[in-house]
């Protein structure tokens, strides 16, 4: 796994099977949960495809939304200022 031992200051689920289930994380990340439904359950390709479409334009925009929160914003700067110094050390 890519993210094993990494940190995190957010998680967040999209399938209420996901949210019930999902690991624990170290640092005690700040948990959010958007429900979509699952577009693998769809009847048919047509349909899965059209339910896959719409989950990624609702997930884009939930994205958009939440990081243009101030309180988002601020602490990705943050995270984002202090890779850099590390990568520069």
């Amino acid at each position: 796994m890519p993210f094993l031992g990494g940190t995190f200051d957010y998680v967040i689920t999209v399938c209420d099977r996901t949210a019930e289930t999902c690991p624990t994380f170290p640092g005690d990340p700040e948990r959010i949960h958007w429900s979509f439904e699952d577009p693998a359950t769809a009847e048919n390709e047509g349909a899965r495809r059209r339910a896959f479409e719409l989950v990624a334009n609702g997930l884009a925009a939930r994205m958009r939304i939440w990081m243009a929160l101030p309180a988002v914003h601020q602490r990705l700067d943050a995270a984002e200022a202090r890779d850099l110094r590390h990568s520069r050390a």
